[in-house]
């Protein structure tokens, strides 16, 4: 993913693709300003839009966040012995770390995870 570097106001700020769609973090919820973009859309056309590029993307970060919620809450509550704790830790740990580079790779290897999570939850680990 591109950023973009810019300077306002005698400070250097740095961007990713989400803060040049919808604004800098710090002017209002993202998902306010999709669905600004989305009506400002539909009006202007005069039909029901598609969602665009950056709103698709955003809410691919937004499914994967909440699947990467889900998971680490599973996690927490999973009994298991401390060794498959440990690893499932690891395996999400760079998964999350994954999903700030590569979204696709990191939702295939969160589904992965999911997996093997559901085999320690059945004991089948």
């Amino acid at each position: 993913m591109a950023r973009t570097t810019r300077t306002m106001y005698g400070s250097t700020c740095s961007f990713g693709p989400l803060a040049e769609a919808f604004g800098p973090p710090w002017l209002g919820c993202g998902a306010d300003r999709i669905g600004t973009l989305l009506r400002l859309s539909s009006a202007s056309s005069g039909i029901v839009p598609e969602m665009s590029q950056n709103a698709r993307e955003a809410k691919g970060f937004t499914d994967l966040a909440a699947a990467l919620r889900e998971a680490t809450r599973r996690l927490h509550t999973l009994r298991v012995e401390p060794a498959v704790r440990d690893r499932l830790t690891r395996k999400l740990l760079a998964i999350t770390q994954a999903s700030k580079h590569d979204l696709e790779s990191a939702a295939k290897r969160l589904r992965k995870f999911q997996e093997d999570l559901a085999d320690a939850e059945n004991g089948t680990s």
